[in-house]
């Protein structure tokens, strides 16, 4: 986040002078609390979401800007500013992490509006509105709407207050704009700025591996410029050693934090606060990654499931709801329809921090949850397809994570029967690595003369 004195000081004189404007006030009395961040000299795209955002700024009251850490809420809030800087007569910009200093920089403007030093910030507040005040208080990176001072409530006048936030969990507190990720356009307008000699294929490559997140490639184009190496190089490393790549580089304005930092703290405190939720976003992590996880699979055979808590909450749907919606509040994960979807860059963080031991257990869950869940018969039998087709790209993490000399007989059931879809959908090319391994965990499980092993064998030839 940048902070340059010199524009932090040319902001406050246009709000001292707008503000006085209002009050009556002589300018060189007043004095504005620190603006916050300043704008980006490069912000890029963007020009929907601002849309929706002074949309419902019109509104009043409170809005929350939300979406993942390092997605661009901070960048987004500092535009919205800049652009309507003129319309309003005061601004706060306050780091919400510290609830204690919100009181403090309402607090500071009161001697410009006559009132004592120490008056409350609400006396502060309810002054500017008794004067048609237009006031802005930017609540940065706030956790949640119980984490806001008892006494800050949306304005009765012309003031307005906005938020930006990791948790989605708003809507009972004001109106929520969502803000995604890049659109690739956008992604690759950001990494040819930054680096103009870029080609736009490998510009797109590297936005479709980072997934299109602002921060990360943000910290791509300025480790690519940094090494000057062409960014085909960056590119193959990113394919073949993401979690390294991802901690390699800098922000320019966020030190200390890469794209494979973000989610430490989030993730941590997840585990400690909420274990089943932790839980199920390990289990997600470790399922395929271009697809959600459907929510159903929890409930095939919760007995499957080698975690205590996430047991417990796969029983009740009630409760593993409770679960999921603590994973929203944490911004690492969010419901898409009936299944559980994240970003590719928090599954990374997700599998980086969880022990070889930990991830194993995790396959073996998921390969459990899988084999309960998919159809037996598949040969001649459409009612089977649907379900195959949708946990399909599940079933072949499950497969692939596990070594070939450790499959269990659910990976080795899971390896049979997704070569007879294949087959039978027509990709017998596909299929045919997955009957032979099928076959050799047979013989290895069973003995070459079990029935399994007859029947996986035939399935091969």
């Amino acid at each position: 986040r940048l902070r340059d004195p010199a524009e932090q000081v040319r902001v406050a004189q246009d709000f001292i002078r707008s503000l006085a404007k209002v009050h009556r006030l002589d300018p060189a009395g007043l004095k504005v609390p620190a603006l916050g961040p300043v704008r980006s000299a490069r912000f890029v795209g963007r020009t929907a979401t601002l849309g929706h955002l002074d949309d419902a700024m019109s509104t009043g009251g409170l809005v929350a800007v939300t979406g993942l850490a390092g997605i661009g809420k901070t960048s987004l809030a500092v535009e919205y500013v800049r652009q309507q800087r003129m319309d309003f007569d005061a601004v706060w910009w306050v780091p919400a992490g510290r609830p204690d200093l919100v009181g403090e920089r309402v607090r500071a403007l009161a001697p410009a509006l006559g009132l004592p030093a120490q008056a409350e910030p609400t006396a502060v507040l309810a002054r500017l509105d008794a004067a048609d005040g237009r006031w802005l208080l930017v609540l940065d990176d706030a956790a949640g709407p119980g984490e806001l001072p008892g006494w800050l409530r949306p304005s009765t006048g012309a003031g307005r207050i906005l938020v930006t936030s990791r948790s989605d969990d708003w809507n009972d507190a004001g109106l929520v704009v969502p803000v995604g990720p890049f659109t690739r356009a956008e992604s690759v307008t950001l990494l040819s700025e930054r680096l103009p000699a870029v080609d736009r294929t490998i510009a797109e490559g590297i936005a479709r591996q980072l997934g299109d997140h602002p921060l990360a490639l943000d910290q791509a184009a300025h480790r690519i410029g940094a090494a000057r190496a062409p960014a085909e190089t960056y590119l193959a490393a990113l394919i073949d050693r993401p979690a390294a790549v991802l901690g390699q580089g800098e922000v320019p304005g966020r030190p200390g934090i890469t794209a494979a930092t973000l989610w430490t703290e989030p993730i941590r405190d997840l585990d400690a606060d909420a274990p089943a939720a932790g839980e199920l976003l390990r289990l997600a992590a470790h399922a395929d990654g271009s697809a959600p996880l459907p929510l159903r699979l929890l409930a095939a055979d919760p007995e499957a499931i080698h975690d205590t808590e996430l047991r417990e909450a796969a029983r009740d749907p009630l409760e593993l709801a409770d679960t999921v919606a603590a994973l929203e509040r944490a911004g690492l994960a969010h419901r898409d329809g009936a299944a559980l979807a994240m970003h590719p860059l928090v599954r990374i963080a997700v599998r980086t921090s969880t022990s070889p031991d930990h991830a194993d257990r995790h396959v073996d869950t998921l390969g459990r949850l899988l084999h309960a869940a998919l159809p037996e018969q598949i040969t001649a039998n459409p009612d089977a397809w649907p379900a195959w087709r949708e946990l399909l790209p599940h079933a072949l993490a499950a497969v692939e994570a596990t070594d070939s000399t450790a499959d269990t007989p659910h990976t080795a059931w899971l390896a049979e029967h997704a070569a007879a879809y294949l087959t039978e959908q027509g990709h017998p090319e596909q299929a045919e690595p997955l009957a032979a391994r099928a076959v050799a965990a047979h013989e290895r499980l069973d003995g070459p003369d079990h029935p399994d092993t007859l029947t996986a064998r035939e399935t091969h030839i």
